[in-house]
């Protein structure tokens, strides 16, 4: 289960960065840190102040994979964070300030 959610994790990130991801959710790096696996969405949701973006949802079995981008507050800054059947599983940044 762990190498699929991270291959499903990189495909994510890659097909996000050649898009042109439109995002009025803004999260910082400080509030980035303070998310801890196993949070739920309403949990980060209530850290960041925002709602994210939906990414890609893939089911597997029974494992529901559900993706969240949200915008930083820089040029091309953002985060991606996984949650794994509603918990927070895996998160990502680039360049957060």
């Amino acid at each position: 289960m762990g190498k699929y959610f991270i291959a499903i994790l990189m495909l994510f990130t890659v097909l996000v960065g050649c898009s042109n991801v439109e995002n009025t959710s803004q999260i910082t790096l400080n509030e980035y840190n303070q998310l801890e696996e196993g949070m739920t969405y309403e949990k980060v949701v209530e850290i960041i102040g925002s709602e994210g973006d939906k990414g890609t949802v893939d089911t597997k079995e029974e494992d529901k994979v559900e993706k969240f981008v949200w915008k930083g507050t820089e040029d091309e800054s953002m985060a991606e964070i996984s949650f794994l059947d509603g918990k927070l599983r895996g998160k990502w940044e680039n360049n957060l300030k």
